[in-house]
């Protein structure tokens, strides 16, 4: 089966993503778009490991990431997952995290849970973090069977805004060499984009 091209993808405040090109909007769809995409050309299934705790060279204290590894005989499409910590806060949404994790690892997916540096850190901290994770990730593809031409980042609320931030401002992942064209496909749920505007006083314009 052919690789679709990869593309950059635009995010929205609400549930929003375009998975190869085509527009998704609820979460429901999008994770439904993710399970069928990520299934396609993936091999037999058995049993899946999960690697705990993992350091990804953010050298900061509290930045690390859960990986849900499948069991297959060809390498794993990668879903990297930021799920939301208000950008200061611990790991409220592990828990939700982790159910996103478990089915699309059931469905012959790679998936990474990253948590980065809570505030007092300040900005840009979170975000140099994210990329970190992933330039761990796709640089150890080859060790960890995952197939570093089907990745995908997603971000919930926070999680969201940061996913936009490392995928559309080359700065980042550049630091960390690489090229953004890397990521197969860029997801924002429940996303806060626009922070002057989400920060200003009632009544202003």
């Amino acid at each position: 089966m052919e690789t679709p091209t990869p593309r950059i993808l635009a995010v929205a405040p609400a549930a929003r993503a375009l998975v190869d090109g085509e527009p998704v909007t609820t979460a429901k769809t999008l994770g439904l778009a993710c399970v069928l995409w990520i299934s396609t050309a993936t091999g037999a299934l058995g049993a899946s490991r999960l690697l705990e705790g993992v350091d990804y060279g953010a050298g900061a204290a509290g930045a690390r990431l859960d990986l849900y590894l499948p069991d297959g005989d060809v390498a794993a499409p990668l879903l990297v997952f930021v799920h939301s910590r208000f950008w200061d806060h611990g790991d409220r949404d592990r828990g939700i995290a982790r159910e996103l994790a478990r089915p699309l690892q059931r469905a012959g997916a790679a998936v990474a849970i990253v948590r980065h540096r809570p505030g007092p850190a300040p900005h840009p901290a979170a975000a140099e973090d994210l990329a970190a994770a992933l330039a761990y990730l796709l640089e150890r593809a080859t060790e960890l069977d995952l197939d570093p031409k089907r990745a995908v980042l997603v971000g919930h609320a926070s999680g969201a805004h940061l996913a936009a931030l490392v995928a559309l401002d080359p700065r980042y992942l550049s630091a960390r060499g690489l090229d953004p064209e890397r990521l197969r496909a860029v997801a924002g749920i429940s996303g806060v984009y626009d922070l002057a505007a989400a920060n200003a006083p009632e009544g202003d314009d």
